[in-house]
């Protein structure tokens, strides 16, 4: 796994990140490839699920419902990561006390489902330019 200069690769995928966030390793969780953060409040996570049968548009619908389960979203459109058209939403959440923002892209690739998270506690503008250095460079292996 190289992770050198804010550049994570595991050999399935790889992005910049934001310099001085850190990469954390969720081996023990199923779908979840990666974590990187830059505190307790504010990070992204990767998952990727394989589809096998399941129909890509029939799980974003229910990653939908699930959002929607526990939060507001606010945003919904398209945008291109890694040269394939994704699904994007945005959405204010509340688990506690705390009002957090949300940012989910999901695309497919090579029938895997992929879900790149990101979650913090000041608005999503803030975060614009460390968005949008994941986004722009990540990419999935073949």
């Amino acid at each position: 796994m190289n992770t050198l200069k804010n550049h994570f690769d595991n050999g399935n995928i790889s992005f910049n990140y934001p310099e001085g966030w850190n990469v954390t390793n969720n081996a023990n969780q199923a779908s979840l490839i990666v974590t990187v953060t830059d505190d307790e409040n504010n990070s992204f996570s990767v998952f990727k699920e394989d589809l096998l049968t399941q129909n890509f548009t029939y799980r974003v619908a229910s990653w939908r419902s699930n959002i929607l389960a526990n939060g507001m979203i606010y945003y919904e459109g398209d945008l291109t990561i890694d040269n394939t058209t994704a699904y994007e939403l945005e959405a204010n959440y509340k688990p506690n006390d705390k009002v957090f923002t949300t940012r989910g892209i999901a695309f497919q690739k090579n029938n895997s489902a992929y879900f790149v998270i990101f979650v913090f506690d000041k608005p999503l503008l803030d975060y614009k330019n460390e968005m949008d250095t994941v986004i722009n460079s990540f990419h999935v292996n073949t």
